[in-house]
C-alpha cells in the first residue's frame, strides 16, 4: 500500500515537472493587460471583457493584471468590447511581450 502511494506520488511529480518543461519550451509571445482602479461611482462598469481573435479570454476587473501567452506569430486582434469598437490589430513575434492599459 505504501509503495503504491509513493509510486503514484513520484509519477505525479515527474509528469508535473515534465509538462512545465514542455510548456516553457513552446515559443510564444505574452500579452499583459492592466486595468486601473475604478472608483465606486463607476460601479456599473465593473469588468472589461478582453477578446483575442474574437474569443473572450478574460473579464478584467479594476486594479488587476492578466497575462496570456499567444502561441502563433502574425496578426492578432485584441478588443475590450464585443462590438470591436476598441479593437487593435498587432503583429506578434515570439519572445516579445506586449503591454495594454
Amino acid at each position: 500500500m505504501k509503495l503504491s502511494i509513493v509510486l503514484a506520488f513520484t509519477i505525479l511529480l515527474f509528469n508535473n515537472a515534465y509538462s512545465r518543461a514542455r510548456a516553457d519550451s513552446i515559443p510564444h509571445a505574452t500579452l499583459h493587460f492592466y486595468r486601473a482602479y475604478i472608483p465606486k461611482f463607476v460601479a456599473p462598469i465593473k469588468r472589461a471583457p478582453i477578446y483575442i481573435n474574437d474569443s473572450l479570454v478574460h473579464e478584467l476587473r479594476g486594479n488587476t493584471i492578466a497575462s496570456f501567452n499567444v502561441n502563433a506569430e502574425g496578426k492578432v486582434r485584441v478588443a475590450v468590447d464585443k462590438k470591436a469598437q476598441t479593437e487593435i490589430e498587432l503583429k506578434v513575434k515570439f519572445g516579445k511581450e506586449y503591454f495594454f492599459k
